[in-house]
């Protein structure tokens, strides 16, 4: 039981970072795309 509660130790840290890497790729890909589509608005 104990290495199952480390495993999920592990896998509770490593979600986080994960994710923001999820969602930074997520708002790079939108970024691009809204350049592609409407360059220079701002």
């Amino acid at each position: 039981m104990p290495a199952i509660d480390l495993t999920d130790d592990a896998l509770n840290q490593k979600k986080p970072e994960n994710q923001r890497e999820i969602e930074t790729r997520a708002l790079q890909g939108l970024m691009v795309s809204i350049e592609r589509l409407q360059p220079r608005l701002a």
